[in-house]
């Protein structure tokens, strides 16, 4: 019985000690080690997938009926840099002539309703997250730049709409 007794408390102590190192260096971490990365848009080049949506009212639409240039930005009510994000995008949207769909990826348009208090700005379009992955948007928000039926560019994370320049 003292054998168990010891080997318990040795056991015990360990453990105490590696939960004393990782608070002190868990303690020790400044923020600023390693400060959130602002996303912003890169370059690319490649054929824009189809784009299939619904509206809250009115016909269903697609990417192809936009000409020009569109910026096509996936996004759904529970994730919270979406949240952060999409107002400045939705004025955005209302100060420039680009075409802007906001796609949200909830599972229905009761979530999204609910979201905007039963108003839903026009940008705001549904497609189901089968559409995304298509995109390649495997992470929200997501925001690809289209002209002429070609992906330019795509932004992962959450971009400051104060600075884009199109």
């Amino acid at each position: 019985m003292k054998r168990w007794g010891a080997g318990l408390a040795l056991l015990l102590g360990v453990q105490l000690l590696l939960l004393g190192v990782w608070w002190a260096i868990e303690r020790g971490r400044s923020p600023e080690v390693n400060p959130p990365v602002a996303a912003s848009l890169v370059t690319v080049d490649a054929a824009a997938p189809d784009l299939r949506f619904k509206r809250v009212q009115g016909p269903a639409g697609a990417l192809s009926e936009h000409q020009g240039l569109v910026v096509v930005h996936f996004w759904a009510t529970w994730c919270a840099p979406c949240l952060e994000e999409l107002p400045a995008l939705l004025a955005w949207a209302e100060s420039t002539e680009v075409s802007v769909l906001a796609v949200s990826v909830d599972p229905s348009w009761s979530e999204v309703e609910d979201f905007f208090g039963g108003r839903v700005p026009a940008p705001v379009v549904r497609a189901d997250a089968e559409v995304a992955r298509t995109w390649g948007a495997h992470t929200l928000p997501m925001t690809f730049i289209v002209r002429s039926g070609r992906l330019e560019q795509e932004g992962r994370g959450a971009l400051d709409w104060s600075t884009i320049e199109l």
